[in-house]
């Protein structure tokens, strides 16, 4: 029999799996989000500081009170954009790398949860599968075991994320909404194909059906990104306030430095909603794959709820 998780028991779940694997959690910041956010304030700079992207930025900034012509800003694109691709193409393949980190925490999530609420405990036929692991089990595995198995499962979610893409860009193309909708869909598949493997348009099937089955993914998704995006803002506040007050607000260096000690805290921080996603989809998912092969038809009466 699997349970359909209540909010408590998702929450409850992924605080338990949280501080049980802080320190674990803390070194993949440190191996994965501190060196991306270090690289991605460096390319950014480097590409805002190349003088033909300059003039555009300028240009752009300066909105209304601009007295460049259409033909200038035209023209400034057409200088700018070629200058620009490069810095483009690595900061989203920085982006990529980044999410190493989500699909590293979510199998820490879904690896410890089967000694705790994720246990499989259920009975296919004569065969019964007892899950018999203390619920405090601290070590699944080290933190350089899930930093080369996200790095492993990179390009299955590399395929993924160009098959969703073709989604999203249609969607926003055609209308905000659709496009929005394509976005959230994509962003929830990383917790499938970290907990199943999946990879491209059959990952993305297989999210769109437990959205289909249990809206209330959507609902935890929406509230762990809204509370991760308000942290990121505060954060920005706050590291910007900082380095005024030091008057090193015209630092490069400084400001690199700040950006990336602030972004690995807030993925510290984020790490928890993580959990969150990671707890719920893998719950959703079970449910979902036992349906599929049958089980509580013939196994004297057990059901999903």
């Amino acid at each position: 029999m699997i349970e359909k998780l209540s909010v408590g028991g998702v929450l409850g779940e992924a605080w338990r799996i949280y501080r049980l694997h802080f320190f674990k959690i803390l070194l993949l910041t440190l191996l994965i989000i501190l060196p991306v956010s270090v690289l991605n304030g460096l390319i950014t700079d480097a590409m805002t500081n190349d003088s033909a992207v300059k003039v555009l930025f300028d240009m752009l900034n300066s909105g209304s009170q601009s007295t460049a012509t259409a033909e200038e800003v035209s023209e400034a694109m057409a200088n700018a954009a070629p200058r620009m691709i490069p810095f483009l193409l690595v900061l989203a393949v920085l982006l990529v790398l980044a999410d190493v980190f989500t699909i590293a925490v979510a199998r820490i999530g879904h690896d410890e949860g089967r000694h705790g609420a994720l246990s499989l405990n259920y009975k296919i036929g004569d065969l019964t599968v007892v899950n018999e692991h203390e619920p405090e089990l601290v070590d699944v595995g080290t933190a350089t075991e899930y930093f080369t198995g996200a790095i492993r499962m990179l390009p299955a979610w590399v395929l993924t994320v160009l098959a969703g893409s073709v989604f999203v860009f249609f969607g926003f193309m055609f209308m905000f909404m659709p496009g929005l909708i394509a976005l959230a869909l994509l962003s929830i598949t990383v917790y499938t194909v970290a907990a199943e493997g999946q990879k491209g348009f059959k990952a993305l099937g297989k999210t769109l059906r437990v959205i289909i089955a249990h809206p209330v993914v959507v609902l935890y998704f929406i509230a762990t990104f809204g509370l991760t995006f308000a942290l990121a803002n505060l954060m920005s506040l706050a590291i910007s306030g900082i380095l005024a007050v030091a008057g090193l607000g015209e630092s490069t260096v400084a400001a690199v430095a700040a950006s990336a000690v602030g972004t690995t805290l807030i993925y510290i921080l984020a790490a928890f909603g993580n959990l969150v996603m990671a707890v719920v989809m893998t719950n959703r998912l079970d449910i979902i794959n036992y349906r599929d092969r049958g089980v509580g038809e013939n196994t004297g009466g057990n059901e999903y709820y």
